[in-house]
């Protein structure tokens, strides 16, 4: 269980970095298509804050 908590963690940490990354990049749209799709891939479903 501790396991999943710390992927979980990474994974929000990631996510974050790419959607940094994104804003400062001209291909934002791309960049977070693909964050929301890897989120949706993980099971966590897309984040609140990107709606």
């Amino acid at each position: 269980m501790e396991a999943m908590l710390k992927m979980v963690e990474t994974w929000q940490c990631m996510m974050f970095l790419a959607l940094y990354q994104g804003s400062k990049s001209r291909s934002r749209p791309v960049r977070l298509g693909r964050v929301i799709s890897a989120s949706t891939m993980a099971g966590t479903g897309p984040i609140p804050e990107l709606e």
